[in-house]
């Protein structure tokens, strides 16, 4: 089960904190306290969405009393809580209201030199194990009792140190073999064997269905596994390197354990030990003020661990919170009250992104997208995507990502680019054209939105027939959108079409040419010029700006020919040239 403390209200304050990662964490630590004197307590810290809190003593602060005296180990299931103590003062077990540590009943008498160890099962039921004798007895909350476990088969001695409640069973560590407590007849139904001795953690790890050991095979260190399904123990996996490793705890597919000030990890995947440590302590205090008792535990979740030290044995209490992924750390602090921490509790979980909603954004050619923001814990971190711009037509989703150290999201924007703009013609109404045939047109233009200019386009441009033509110009642009505008043509093909130079100043010579003929006219323009034999036939045709052109007249046969030019606005110019060679 996972162990959570719910904080209403601050009792103290934290001194010395260096808060390092931003990460929502909630620790309860267990204080022993100093033998003779009743202040063994239940401190927490916790932080929550940039919120820190810190509650110092929660059970004197909950019952107007003192603590307890040696406050040797706590547990706690649902709404239920139990602490056991074995100093000199005559209050050895107290069982509390969770997380509030009010009092439901204590017991002063019949537990002989106090408790060692403790563990719940449920709300309900707890078993204790005592100080000297061996016993182990079973806590009957609702009943507000105390009785001892059967032991037909003298499975129970001294030396428990892990009690871990698993399938309806309590299964009691000793250090070379667990005891198995059916927890519905109260009985001590089987003694497990695990293949190694010096055992000195069991622990539990339910997304394997198994309790793991850490203890020794020859002088090494080994772990076994023994899987719930049937009580059945693996072989010994052994630590090589390893003498005097401690503290087993269970992570998100890892097995941490601590060695000396180190801190080690075991992957369950490949078997393996990393070669080097993932974290040193970095708490003041001694080789055995350090992690001192059980002080030292892990989230099984997010893989995150907390240790404590003991320091000179007397307040405040020292701990350090680390991030399991990459070790840096997230608070390093202390409980100015807590005197000598023996047991860690811990719960670790990412800050949650504050995100608004993004907009649908709209644009019709194309667009820079502007960086959203979001809010993680305190800080203000910018999205990144791909690309910034974007300018082809339909629907885009862009992904953005924001990224705080080793907590990564991400957001999805729709952006709809379309086009509904026709193109505008650039004149707004275009010329009348009265011209000789043939007569091939010049295509108008129109400015778009998003291409700029666009020619505009008809059935045909060429026309050798006489009569009155309504032209219909197109302008499409690359999405579809279209725009017309209409043009009237008058096409005279009377006679030989070889009239009168009209409107249009043109100089053209040499005439008769060989090679070439030279048009000089009197203003720069955009011109087209058609050569038409007296058949009709076009024979030439070319067009360009400026006021001097010459035509090669090189490749065409020897004749009369009618000169067409035609000027930006219409207005044309005819010429009777004659070409020989």
């Amino acid at each position: 089960m996972s162990k959570l403390f719910l904080l209403s209200m601050i009792c103290g304050i934290t001194l010395n904190a260096h808060a390092q990662h931003p990460k929502n964490y909630r620790l309860t630590l267990v204080a022993e306290g100093n033998f003779g004197t009743p202040n063994g307590d239940i401190y927490t810290s916790s932080s929550i969405n940039g919120n820190t809190s810190v509650v110092q003593a929660l059970y004197q602060s909950a019952n107007s009393t003192t603590g307890i005296d040696v406050l040797q180990d706590f547990d706690f299931n649902g709404d239920k809580a139990i602490l056991c103590g074995k100093g000199t003062q005559p209050l050895k077990l107290a069982v509390v209201n969770y997380p509030g540590m009010d009092t439901v009943f204590t017991v002063s008498s019949g537990l002989g030199a106090g408790i060692q160890r403790c563990g719940m099962v449920s709300p309900h039921k707890a078993y204790i194990f005592a100080a000297s004798g061996g016993a182990i007895r079973l806590v009957d909350i609702d009943n507000q009792t105390v009785s001892p476990v059967s032991d037909p088969n003298s499975y129970f001695a001294n030396g428990v140190h892990s009690m871990v409640a698993y399938n309806n069973a309590m299964y009691v560590a000793y250090p070379a073999k667990v005891v198995k407590i059916d927890t519905l007849t109260q009985t001590a139904i089987s003694a497990i064997a695990p293949g190694i001795t010096a055992i000195n953690t069991m622990v539990k790890d339910t997304a394997n269905n198994a309790l793991w050991l850490l203890g020794k095979s020859g002088t090494t260190n080994a772990v076994v596994k023994i899987d719930m399904n049937n009580d059945a123990v693996s072989a010994p996996i052994l630590l090589p390197g390893f003498t005097n490793a401690k503290l087993l705890r269970v992570g998100p597919g890892k097995l941490y354990f601590v060695s000396g000030i180190n801190f080690h990890v075991y992957d369950i995947n490949t078997a393996t030990v990393a070669a080097t440590p993932i974290h040193t302590s970095v708490l003041p205090g001694s080789s055995f003020a350090l992690m001192y008792d059980r002080s030292f535990t892990v989230d099984p979740v997010s893989g995150d661990f907390a240790y404590a030290s003991a320091g000179a044995f007397t307040a405040p209490g020292h701990y350090c919170i680390v991030d399991g992924t990459d070790s840096s750390i997230i608070i390093s602090s202390d409980f100015e009250n807590a005197s000598i921490p023996n047991e860690l509790f811990l719960e670790t979980w990412a800050v949650p992104w504050d995100t608004l909603p993004l907009p649908q954004l709209f644009a019709a050619c194309s667009i820079n997208l502007s960086a959203p923001t979001a809010l993680y814990n305190t800080q203000l971190i910018t999205g990144t995507t791909d690309s910034m711009s974007f300018n082809s037509q339909g629907n885009h989703i862009i992904t953005w990502q924001y990224v705080s150290g080793n907590d990564t999201i991400t957001q999805l924007q729709l952006l709809t680019i379309s086009d509904t703009t026709a193109p505008q013609p650039d004149q707004a109404q275009l010329a009348v054209l009265t011209v000789p045939c043939p007569y091939t047109l010049t295509a108008p233009t129109a400015t778009d939105n998003c291409a700029g200019t666009i020619t505009g386009t008809t059935d045909a441009m060429t026309f050798t027939i006489a009569g009155n033509y309504t032209i219909t110009w197109t302008y499409t642009d690359s999405a579809g959108n279209s725009s017309t505008q209409e043009q009237s043509l008058t096409l005279d093909c009377t006679g030989t079409g070889l009239q009168d130079p009209q409107q249009l100043q043109a100089k053209v010579y040499p005439n008769p040419a060989d090679a070439q003929l030279t048009v000089a006219l009197p203003v720069k323009d955009n011109y087209q010029f058609n050569l038409v034999n007296t058949l009709g036939q076009v024979q030439h045709l070319t067009a360009g700006n400026g006021d001097e052109f010459t035509l090669d007249t090189r490749s065409l046969p020897a004749g009369i020919y009618l000169l067409n030019i035609i000027n930006s606005k219409g207005v044309p110019s005819y010429q009777k040239v004659m070409i020989r060679h």
